[in-house]
């Protein structure tokens, strides 16, 4: 498995190991601690892990907390 710092969202915009997203049902916040063309892992606060099958999926059910502004 390629372990890559950072894949493009179907946006045009980066995904990067380290960045931080919200998950819009739970509020849970999670870390990306490994992303490729075929499966983005999530590391939740509590520790707890979260895999993902691709980087869309990601943007469907997370949001990028550097996206919100106050």
């Amino acid at each position: 498995m390629i372990v890559s710092r950072e894949v493009k969202k179907g946006d045009g915009a980066m995904v990067k190991i380290g960045d931080r997203f919200k998950d819009k049902e739970t509020g849970k916040i999670y870390v990306v601690k490994m992303v490729d063309k075929k499966e983005v892992l999530l590391q939740g606060e509590d520790g707890l892990g979260r895999r993902l099958t691709s980087v869309e999926s990601l943007k469907r059910t997370c949001e990028n907390l550097e996206d919100i502004k106050p």
